[in-house]
């Protein structure tokens, strides 16, 4: 081989090298531009979602916070009104019902100040008898009735103890056998029969 046919071929092997390493270069741009596509894509997807977030908030009422508020407002207020009038309507029916039993009282008053109210009490202290038997009572009688209803209980139960009770007012007694509590006292009555009104009267408060 002359000089000038080796120079042909070393030109002829460049030639194939160039063609080889071609290939390669599309390959890599082609893989480049693929990324880039990817990277556009998803900074597009991205830029569409940050747009119909703000689209979004847009749309929102922008009163919508401002009445929420209000009507919170109005509902606190609201139930405060309706405490304070249910004060109101407690305090108004104490006054109806006293009213209405002041004149019950004074009639129960009237009672106890009379001759009949030793001679019911007597029986009534008498109805206890199969009760108490030999066992130990006590009974409690208002200061007022302390000496006369006491002298009628040491009658009919010789060994009882007899005290003054400040929660009797208008009268009667109350007997206790053991630990077992029987009220026979007017105002224990008065206050069922105030009870009672109350339940069938349709003064009820909510």
């Amino acid at each position: 081989m002359n000089k000038k046919q080796a120079e042909l071929q070393r030109v002829a092997q460049n030639l194939n090298s160039e063609e080889k390493y071609a290939g390669f270069d599309d390959s890599v741009m082609q893989a480049a531009q693929r990324q880039a596509q990817a990277v556009l894509d998803q900074a597009k997807q991205q830029a569409d979602e940050l747009y119909e977030s703000l689209i979004s908030s847009k749309r929102t009422d922008p009163v919508a916070a401002y009445r929420a508020e209000a009507q919170t407002k109005l509902a606190r207020e609201s139930a405060a009104q309706k405490q304070e009038n249910r004060k109101k309507l407690l305090v108004y029916r104490r006054q109806l019902v006293n009213a209405l039993f002041a004149e019950a009282q004074e009639t129960i008053e009237a009672y106890a100040a009379s001759s009949r109210y030793e001679s019911d009490m007597q029986k009534r202290l008498a109805n206890f008898s199969e009760i108490v038997k030999d066992s130990p009572v006590t009974i409690y009688v208002s200061s007022k009735d302390e000496e006369s209803l006491g002298a009628l209980a040491r009658k009919l139960y010789p060994n009882c103890t007899v005290k003054s009770e400040r929660s009797i007012h208008l009268g009667g007694f109350r007997l206790e056998v053991g630990r077992v509590r029987y009220d026979e006292s007017l105002d224990f009555a008065a206050e069922a029969e105030r009870e009672a009104f109350l339940t069938r009267c349709g003064l009820h408060v909510e």
